[in-house]
């Protein structure tokens, strides 16, 4: 999973990664642009009980990429720069892979070394491969939306050139179709891209966007394996600390609590509607 959430400080947000990281049975996780020191990963490290963390400290307020994984990821860093942290990822069975991390820097000219380097990895490589992150830049008009003139919602040919010279695929997604937004303006600058290789190994692999929480990023998901084997049926209810974040919760308390009720029947019923309410506006997401 990546997700560029603009600050990692508080203790809040701590415990909000540790509910996502557990819900959607994440085992590799890049934060981008933390706007925090290094200091703080290790409070994060802790939280979720990772032991293993790789960090590219953010420059002032811009950029950084912090990178955790859990104790039953064989992951191994290869190489790494301000804009991207590239690795090799070994399955159980011994079958390996390559994992790149990315965060496009805000600059054109900068973010052209970005494209370089990512074109090297490709040529010294035949294996498969797949590349996550903020890529700060869209690829095609349909990717944005509104009047707004952010950078990162214009059109860069060079991203595109690399996306085809590399024989990149964008394997579709679900969840809100932008996954970032400010004021007038909202793109999709948030990707995954894997080679055919990768999507030969990984044939039911699936990219889900979901919902926003203290950033103007959505967190990226990326399922190698899309089918569950869970019974919804048979899980017991947890409470999502997500929900209470989300801009309609209060309004959803507010009209689907039922007072008078007796303290059993109003849960009962209100657990219910909980569940729809989730499963509407945060996707089908276990």
């Amino acid at each position: 999973m990546t997700w560029n959430t603009r600050g990692a400080g508080d203790a809040s947000f701590r415990r909000l990664l540790s509910d996502l990281m557990v819900r959607n049975n994440v085992n590799i996780f890049a934060l981008l642009e933390p706007r925090q020191d290094g200091e703080k990963a290790g409070l994060i490290a802790r939280r979720l009980g990772w032991p293993n963390k790789f960090l590219v400290e953010a420059r002032g307020f811009s950029g950084g990429i912090w990178l955790f994984w859990d104790m039953n990821t064989d992951f191994v860093v290869l190489s790494s720069s301000d804009q991207f942290v590239h690795g090799k990822v070994r399955n159980g069975n011994g079958d390996e892979w390559l994992l790149t991390f990315v965060y496009g820097h805000p600059n054109t000219i900068l973010r052209r070394q970005l494209w370089q380097s990512l074109h090297n990895i490709y040529n010294a490589s035949n294996m498969k491969w797949a590349v996550a992150g903020d890529f700060n830049v869209v690829a095609h008009s349909e990717d944005r939306w509104g009047r707004g003139r952010q950078g990162n919602s214009r059109i860069d040919r060079l991203f595109r050139a690399w996306i085809t010279n590399c024989g990149l695929i964008d394997i579709g997604f679900s969840g809100p179709r932008f996954t970032w937004g400010y004021e007038r303006s909202q793109s999709r600058i948030d990707r995954v891209f894997v080679n055919d290789l990768w999507h030969i190994a990984f044939p039911n692999a699936a990219v889900v966007h979901l919902s926003k929480y203290k950033s103007d990023h959505c967190p990226v998901l990326l399922k190698t394996d899309n089918f569950s084997t869970d019974c919804p049926n048979n899980r017991p209810f947890r409470f999502f600390a997500p929900w209470v974040l989300h801009d309609e919760f209060h309004n959803f308390v507010k009209e689907n609590w039922l007072p008078q009720h007796d303290w059993g029947a109003s849960v009962f019923e209100f657990t219910k509607k909980l569940l729809t309410w989730n499963k509407e506006v945060f996707g089908n997401i276990t």
